[in-house]
């Protein structure tokens, strides 16, 4: 009988614990998506407010990023490097790493990444820097054409020599400055004050193992080059 009593006992204090601790963990879970659903806010209050702020003032927007400083020994240069491209569910995104490298009374170089499809970098990039320069655009493009349609094999190297010319473009004042903001903001510069931090997103283990010939593994994670 006290055996029995003593099992008996002992099972509601387990199912009790049990309770709890799924009680607990239901808790943990909805605070955990409050504070994501909190952090996805502030973080789209944030881009709405870089866009504003790119398209209003232009100028103001690229000299808090230390860009076109008042000498060119003092403006920030900028660096593009297309690292690979990542598979989510079902759609592509490219890897673009940004760095603003610290010019004359510069404290640190600024550090980013952003992914973008290539629908994307075509429709909100490409067709944008086209349409300002005209003419020139063949001039200073045509020994690095953008990526072919439907994310071809080879679309990765591409990009990767675009980039490069959109960067010496911008460094060398050849785009409108209004289309420098333009850039900068669809590639999600940081801008941020002298004395800010500036967060940087390193490369994944995946993307450090980028290799040239490499194919992506896991429809999800894979990071490749293509």
């Amino acid at each position: 009988m006290a055996h029995a009593a003593a099992a008996a006992s002992g099972a509601r204090r387990a199912h009790a614990r049990s309770a709890g601790s799924i009680a607990r963990n239901v808790k943990n879970k909805a605070l955990t998506e409050l504070k994501i659903e909190k952090l996805q806010k502030e973080l789209q209050a944030k881009e709405q407010e870089r866009s504003r702020f790119a398209k209003e003032n232009p100028i103001q927007f690229l000299a808090g990023l230390g860009l076109h400083g008042s000498s060119a020994a003092e403006a920030r240069q900028l660096c593009l490097q297309v690292l690979g491209h990542e598979e989510e569910y079902g759609c592509t995104y490219y890897q673009i790493a940004c760095t603003l490298r610290a010019g004359q009374g510069s404290s640190e170089d600024r550090l980013w990444n952003c992914k973008r499809r290539l629908c994307e970098l075509r429709e909100d990039l490409l067709e944008v820097i086209v349409e300002s320069m005209g003419g020139d655009y063949d001039t200073h493009f045509s020994a690095t054409p953008f990526a072919l349609r439907g994310g071809l094999p080879g679309t990765t190297a591409r990009l990767a020599k675009w980039f490069e010319t959109l960067a010496t473009c911008i460094n060398q004042d050849i785009l409108q400055q209004h289309v420098c903001a333009i850039v900068l903001n669809f590639l999600q510069a940081p801008v941020l004050g002298d004395d800010t931090p500036v967060a940087f997103t390193p490369p994944s283990r995946s993307q450090q193992r980028l290799k040239p010939d490499s194919a992506p593994t896991d429809l999800h994670t894979s990071i490749t080059p293509r």
